[in-house]
């Protein structure tokens, strides 16, 4: 790959933290605010799960949003994990 091929990968999962009001100011008040070249840097954040529809509406179509542990197998009786289709279909609403 052609060296200016390559973009910078920023990421940031936000665990368990965060109350809702305080994720929707991360969002408003420094994710929004982000400059950066889309070509050279991909930036994205995976909040807390319950969030992720928030966070869709509020952030910027810049920065990207990822699902936490995501199951490798789908839908099923698998404790703490997301199934990736009820992740998709949010993302597909964007």
């Amino acid at each position: 790959m052609a060296e200016s091929a390559k973009r910078l990968f920023v990421g940031g999962n936000w665990k368990c933290n965060n109350t809702l009001a305080e994720s929707k100011q991360l969002v408003e008040n420094v994710l929004n605010k982000l400059q950066f070249d889309e070509n050279r840097v991909e930036v994205v954040v995976a909040p807390i799960f319950v969030q992720i529809p928030t966070v869709l509406d509020l952030l910027n179509k810049n920065v990207q949003v990822a699902a936490q542990d995501c199951s490798a197998t789908g839908f099923g009786a698998f404790t703490g994990e997301i199934a990736y289709e009820n992740f998709f279909m949010w993302n597909l609403m964007r």
